[in-house]
């Protein structure tokens, strides 16, 4: 069982389990006129990831990291009470899913004022199904610090 709160306070309840290799959950979403609700389905499936990581200090508070991650993301299963129309490419469930090789390098700095980490991201190789964007390299940056 699960209870999913929604910003205005609305419940969804949920109850389910393993069907196969699949969580799958239904409820009927509360209505907000008085009227019925509309009945909720939500799977999640097994999805693979392998990733090895690597790191050297290069000297007091500094380090390099090297990583390379596979990734394999399923189709969108599952239905929808009443049906609804794809409005666009990405609402379409045959254009969601693939597999994907990115590889990483990044470098992570310690210090008095936190930790700052960089991260350039190159994908290598992606079969993507349907219509997708081509994966592009993505840099991410973060700071933290402990309270």
């Amino acid at each position: 069982h699960q209870f999913w709160v929604d910003s205005t306070g609305g419940v969804l309840r949920l109850a389910g389990g393993l069907v196969g290799d699949e969580m799958v959950m239904t409820g009927v979403s509360p209505s907000t006129d008085g009227g019925p609700g509309q009945q909720q389905r939500i799977t999640w499936s097994p999805r693979a990831d392998a990733s090895s990581w690597l790191g050297w200090p290069l000297a007091h508070g500094l380090s390099a990291t090297a990583r390379m991650a596979w990734r394999l993301v399923p189709r969108v299963v599952g239905t929808r009470t009443p049906p609804v129309r794809a409005l666009s490419l990405p609402d379409d469930p045959s254009n969601h899913g693939g597999r994907q090789i990115d590889a990483g390098i990044g470098l992570t700095a310690h210090g008095a004022a936190g930790t700052l980490s960089m991260e350039i991201v190159q994908p290598l190789w992606a079969r993507l199904r349907g219509v997708q964007l081509t994966p592009r390299a993505r840099v991410s940056l973060a700071w933290s610090r402990a309270l």
